[in-house]
C-alpha cells in the first residue's frame, strides 16, 4: 500500500530520532537513512511544486470566476436599469391610457362644449328615474329650458359669444339644483332638468327661482353684457307614462310659455 508524503515524513522523523539515540551508528545505516531521506525530500519537493501549479490554476480559475461574476453582475444592473425604465413607461402608458378612457367616457357622456350630460345619457337617466318611480310610486318631474331668442345673441355678437352664453348658463342652472338633479343639453339651446321626488308644485318653485337667476346674471363679455332669459315647461310623470311622452308634455309647455310672452314658467 502506497503512503502520503506525510505519513513516510512521519516515519524519516521517527528514524532519524532512533540514529541520533544510538550511541553509535552505522554508517551503512546512515547511508541508508540519507538515501531514504534524500527520496522524502525529492518527493516532497514535487509534491510542494504540484500543489503551486494546482494553487496557481484555483487562483487564475478563481480570477476568471470573479470577472464572470462581475461581466454578469454589470448585466444584470443593467437588465435591472432596463427593466425600472420598461415598468415606468408601461406605468405611464397605464396612466396615459385612463386619462385617454376617461376623456372617452366624458365624450360619450358629457356634452363638448357645456360639459353638462349630453342628450343620449340624459334620455337614459330619464328611463332609470321612470323606471324607479313604477317601484317606489314617488313623484317624478321633468322641465324644459329654452335659453329665449338665443339665434339673436349669435347673429349679433358671433358663435364665440353665443358659446359662452351656453356655459355661462349652464353654470347658473347648475348652482340652482340639487345634486340628485339630472341636467342635461338636449339640443342647441334646449336644456333637460330631471327632479326625482318633486311634485308639480314643488318642481313650479326650482323653475321660478331659476328663471329668475338666469334673468339677474346676466353674461359678461368682451361684448358688452348680454341680458339672458329662459322660458321652462314643466310636466309631471303620470302612471304608466313613458320617458318620451314626458318630454313631450314638457317640451309643450315650453313652447306655451314661448307664446305666452317667454321669459316665464308653463306646467303641462
Amino acid at each position: 500500500m502506497e503512503f502520503s508524503l506525510f505519513d513516510k515524513e512521519k516515519k524519516i522523523v521517527e528514524q532519524a530520532e532512533k540514529l541520533i539515540a544510538k550511541q553509535e551508528c552505522d554508517p551503512e545505516e546512515i547511508r541508508d537513512f540519507l538515501a531514504v531521506f534524500i527520496d522524502a525530500f525529492r518527493r516532497c519537493y514535487q509534491e510542494q511544486k504540484c500543489l503551486i501549479r494546482i494553487s496557481d490554476r484555483l487562483q487564475e480559475q478563481l480570477l476568471e470566476t470573479k470577472k464572470e461574476l462581475l461581466i454578469k453582475t454589470d448585466q444584470l444592473k443593467r437588465q435591472a436599469k432596463d427593466l425600472k425604465a420598461l415598468n415606468e413607461n408601461f406605468a405611464s402608458e397605464i396612466a396615459a391610457r385612463k386619462r385617454i378612457e376617461e376623456k372617452l367616457r366624458i365624450m360619450a357622456n358629457r356634452d363638448a362644449l357645456t360639459k353638462v350630460y349630453n342628450r343620449r345619457r340624459f334620455l337614459e337617466f330619464l328611463e332609470m328615474e321612470v323606471k324607479k318611480v313604477k317601484r317606489t310610486n314617488k313623484a317624478l318631474c321633468l322641465m324644459i329650458l329654452d335659453i329665449d331668442k338665443f339665434k339673436n345673441i349669435n347673429d349679433q355678437f358671433g358663435h364665440a359669444v353665443g358659446d359662452q352664453a351656453l356655459c355661462h348658463f349652464t353654470t347658473v342652472v347648475s348652482s340652482g339644483i340639487r345634486e340628485i338633479d339630472v341636467f342635461g343639453r338636449l339640443g342647441g339651446e334646449e336644456f333637460g332638468v330631471i327632479l326625482p321626488e318633486t311634485s308639480r308644485e314643488e318642481a313650479l318653485v326650482v323653475a321660478e327661482r331659476l328663471r329668475s337667476m338666469v334673468e339677474k346674471r346676466g353674461l359678461i363679455s368682451a361684448m358688452g353684457n348680454i341680458n339672458i332669459t329662459v322660458s321652462i315647461g314643466i310636466a309631471e310623470l303620470r302612471a304608466g307614462e313613458s320617458g318620451e311622452r314626458l318630454i313631450a308634455r314638457a317640451d309643450a309647455a315650453m313652447y306655451v310659455a314661448k307664446q305666452n310672452g317667454r321669459n316665464r314658467v308653463e306646467i303641462a
